[in-house]
């Protein structure tokens, strides 16, 4: 709960009440707090607590306004089984809508709403055994009944899209599942890429195996629940990279990587209070396959992705006929001459939390009020030379700027505090086309970045700081090219991909992140931090520097991933997974907790902490800008070191304190939710059907299977 101050303003009043004498022996200096100050202290934090209870008696009387602390009560008057597992935002929809899923109970609809609503991620419920083959009888419908529409036949029948007659499950015309006991055809590519999935249109042969993940699906007993976990985040007004070599191709993602596009989570669950309607695939956050994108263009453009001439909130979108997009690897080239004036694109990006920028910031800050508002790429050095008080600098736009080599604590009346940040909405990217180096010199005063991608350049903290905070912002870690060991990658227009260095040679009092995704963190010469305190976020060195090094300060980690080798002066650590080694200089000090280390470590007295290899495959992908970066792999804890005699057994997967997965993405409680849904699903499930539960993005392109 936020400081209400009413525990202070209680103390206060009730020590003023108190006769002077008495306060005057109890401290006789009136700074130190004596025991009856103290006893009086006490008093004040109960008789608060007690007025906050008053004061939210009328909105704990309802499910959707009441206290967490409430949500049990309330469903103990309705007999609602809650799940001690689920976060509170599930149990209080789980009483909320009790008596909704009772009546509903054992219907395949109530079974996917359910998993959408617990899960707090789009869903789909899938009768295997409609997918088993049979034999006709004379109860089936005819297998004409649905007509074969061919929609390559022209671009206006392209375009046009399908009547509205021929949709079903999800998909039309020919690439439509035909009528139960119809035969799908074997030569449509998508259909053929949607097996084992659940959009499946072919009819299979039963399996009398337990239904887990991949296997055992199809028989008459299992009713499959497919979760997506992935997020998909907009990006409007983006500036494409084009090909050095290829005019008129371009990429998407800003900084020249070939990324997979998603389609944009679509659907309102308000929408479907009251009819619930199993969704379509490019309404889910999933890649966009190019066999969907070559059927269903109009469901997806301008949608989901589109392409623009010209800058702005709303310039004008160009036809889908003008460009071929390639989506698995986020290129597009136009057919004709390319446009004289900027391209601005939109897209979504997927990732497995609110971290990195282009995400919603995790919080509120404490900036400058002054502002200045910068747009469409234009320089930031001009700006910064121009400062001379406290100032917030405010991107509105999520165009690409170069990246800025002037340090604004060079100026004559440099500024003490400065904030830099992006508009809510937007992703604006620092890109430094040349290596470079951005120093920002302190004045004793505080530094924000929110919300900002930096890539190419290198960001130095130097003179004092009181405070720098980065909050949901991205300093690109860089690529390695997979076709040649240890090489950095090139973007598309010849740009070397590689990790921006946050360098610390000055002072600095507390550096703090938040939700950012961070390269190498470094301190060098004479500089040093008394703080550094990470909390959701994931920090990556791909080269041979440290992910993070320091001499001199205290270290302290929470919900923190770190891919590469630590060496600290002192650490504390909670819900961390360090990759490769950890070391500090002070051994005897810091608490490891509920964290994953590697082998080699000389941290403090790890409490419940699970021991891996140092670069072992825990992960289903290292490489930065794909949707599954440093995501735990499903089969994460073949990697654990047995430890004897310990119970519970280390894990990964659910090694947090509360029986989630560590590291950054630990907030999302994915295997708290997973847990508290399956006993969900047990009680409205219908009879005699078993649930088999399928997170149906763990295995993406080029990722790991599940084993």
């Amino acid at each position: 709960m936020d400081d209400d101050f009413y525990a202070a303003w209680y103390t206060q009043k009730l020590w003023g009440l108190l006769p002077g004498v008495y306060r005057t022996m109890d401290s006789p200096d009136g700074v130190t707090s004596g025991p009856l100050q103290e006893f009086i202290t006490r008093l004040g934090g109960q008789a608060a607590a007690l007025r906050r209870s008053f004061d939210r008696l009328w909105e704990n009387q309802s499910i959707e306004t009441c206290d967490d602390w409430v949500i049990p009560y309330i469903g103990d008057l309705l007999a609602t089984r809650i799940v001690a597992c689920l976060p509170a935002r599930a149990q209080r929809l789980d009483v909320a809508k009790t008596i909704y899923y009772r009546r509903r109970a054992g219907t395949l609809g109530l079974i996917e709403e359910l998993a959408s609503d617990i899960a707090g991620h789009d869903a789909r419920a899938v009768e295997f055994f409609r997918r088993l083959g049979r034999t006709r009888h004379n109860f089936d419908p005819p297998i004409g009944l649905v007509p074969n529409l061919s929609f390559f036949a022209t671009p206006a029948a392209l375009l046009a899209g399908p009547p509205p007659d021929a949709v079903i499950e999800g998909l039309s015309g020919p690439y439509s599942r035909t009528p139960a006991g119809g035969f799908a055809d074997l030569r449509n590519a998508y259909a053929a890429g949607k097996t084992q999935t659940a959009f499946d249109e072919f009819s299979h042969t039963a399996d009398f195996r337990a239904g887990r993940q991949s296997i055992g699906w199809q028989s008459i007993s299992h009713l499959g629940v497919f979760v997506w976990w992935l997020y998909s985040y907009k990006v409007a007004g983006g500036t494409p990279v084009e090909h050095d070599a290829c005019p008129g191709q371009f990429t998407f993602d800003p900084t020249g990587r070939e990324i997979p596009l998603f389609a944009l989570a679509q659907r309102s669950k308000e929408d479907f209070a009251d009819n619930w309607v199993a969704p379509n695939e490019w309404e889910l956050s999933v890649p966009i396959s190019q066999a969907l994108w070559k059927i269903l263009p109009v469901a997806l453009y301008p949608t989901s992705l589109s392409i623009a001439v010209g800058q702005g909130k709303s310039p004008p979108v160009l036809d889908v006929l003008q460009f071929a997009i390639a989506p698995e690897s986020g290129r597009f080239r136009f057919l004709g001459a390319p446009p004289a004036a900027a391209v601005s694109v939109v897209y979504n990006f997927g990732i497995s939390s609110n971290i990195g920028a282009g995400t919603p910031n995790a919080a509120s800050l404490t900036i400058p009020a002054a502002t200045i508002s910068v747009s469409f790429g234009e320089a930031l050095d001009p700006v910064l030379a121009a400062l001379a008080a406290d100032t917030t600098i405010v991107f509105s736009d999520s165009t690409t700027y170069p990246g800025p080599a002037h340090d604004p604590g060079q100026n004559i009346t440099p500024p003490m505090n400065l904030a830099l940040t992006a508009s809510a909405g937007t992703r604006p990217v620092l890109r430094w086309k040349t290596p470079g180096t951005w120093t920002l010199t302190g004045n004793s005063g505080d530094l924000t970045i929110s919300g900002l991608w930096l890539a190419g350049g290198e960001l130095t903290l130097a003179g004092k700081w009181n405070s720098v905070t980065l909050q949901n912002c991205t300093l690109d870690p860089g690529s390695l090219d997979p076709a040649t060991p240890g090489a950095i990658l090139t973007a598309i227009d010849g740009v070397a991909l590689n990790p921006v260095r946050l360098t610390i040679t000055g002072a600095v009092g507390t550096l703090a992140l938040n939700n950012c995704i961070t390269g190498p963190i470094l301190m060098t010469g004479t500089g040093n931090f008394v703080t550094l305190r990470t909390e959701n976020c994931i920090i990556q060195s791909i080269t041979n520097d440290p992910a993070i090094t320091a001499t001199a300060g205290a270290a302290l980690f929470s919900r923190t991933t770190i891919l590469g080798r630590v060496k600290l002066h002192e650490l504390a650590a909670s819900e961390c997974i360090f990759d490769d080694v950890a070391r500090v200089d002070n051994s005897q000090a810091g608490c490891v907790r509920f964290s994953t280390l590697a082998l080699g470590h000389n941290l403090h007295a790890p409490y419940r902490c699970a021991s891996v290899p140092a670069e072992s495959g825990i992960f289903d992908s290292r490489a930065f800008g794909r949707p599954d970066y440093a995501r735990l792999t499903a089969g994460a804890d073949a990697f654990v070191v047995k430890a004897a005699h310990v119970e519970p057994p280390p894990s990964v997967l659910y090694g947090a304190a509360n029986g989630a997965q560590p590291g950054a993405f630990c907030a999302e409680n994915q295997a708290l939710i997973s847990r508290g849904l399956a006993a969900k699903l047990a009680e409205y499930m219908p009879a005699n059907l078993i649930p088999v539960w399928v997170d149906a993005d763990v295995t993406l392109p080029n990722s790991k299977a599940v084993p």
